[in-house]
């Protein structure tokens, strides 16, 4: 089974849940597991952080949980599979482009070389293994809507 960490900016709203849930499901379908960083718990964290009154100290809260989500997203790719990156927006997120980046820089055996775009989870796309990198092989998937 393929472990894909799933980098993108649709936790940032209600509204694209379904639109993730989609292409988790689809994922699943494929027999993958999902690793998606936007399912972590840090929510009662950063509320509790926002409550915090003394300024100092709430950034120091706040600088806290970043470390903590960074950490816990970077485990993540560490221990993925496949990177996929979903980058249709009309700008590229930056925390996205981040998670594609550090994906392709760090030393890991078997993380994603290529990424894709997922404009409406219908087109197919080609993702290059690292761990294949000096072989021309390479594993295409279908994500229909």
């Amino acid at each position: 089974m393929t472990t894909v960490y799933l980098a993108s900016p649709l936790g940032f709203s209600p509204e694209w849940k379904s639109y993730r849930d989609k292409i988790k499901q689809r994922l699943t379908e494929l027999r993958c597991t999902v690793l998606d960083p936007w399912d972590q718990k840090f929510h009662a964290a950063i509320e509790e952080a926002s409550t915090i009154q003394d300024w100092s100290a709430r950034i120091a809260a706040f600088r806290d949980i970043a470390r903590q989500i960074g950490k816990a997203n970077e485990d993540m790719i560490r221990s993925s599979d496949v990177v996929l990156g979903v980058l249709d927006e009309p700008e590229l997120d930056s925390g996205t482009a981040s998670e594609i980046g550090f994906a392709d820089c760090a030393p890991i055996s078997g993380t994603v070389e290529t990424l894709t775009v997922f404009p409406q989870i219908c087109k197919c796309c080609t993702v290059s293994n690292r761990a294949r990198e000096n072989s021309s092989e390479k594993w295409k998937c279908c994500f229909l809507s």
